[in-house]
């Protein structure tokens, strides 16, 4: 599953588990309100590519955000 790119705003959040001296964490914050053919069938391909939004409970985070 993906991201629907309908929307207009797009936000995601990463973190790693906090392990010995630190940890990370990642932001992006992506405005497009609209998103040419080419944008979606790249974001598409990358999303593929790096497994982003892999393994993600669609249903849970829906849950969480009423």
């Amino acid at each position: 599953m993906s991201v629907n790119l309908e929307n207009k705003i797009i936000v995601g959040i990463a973190r790693d588990k906090p392990e010995g001296n630190g940890s990370s964490s990642d932001l992006v914050y992506i405005e497009n309100k609209n998103w040419t053919q080419k944008e979606k069938d790249e974001y598409k391909k990358l999303s593929k590519e790096f497994n982003y939004f892999k393994g993600i409970n669609w249903e849970k985070m829906k849950e969480m955000s009423l």
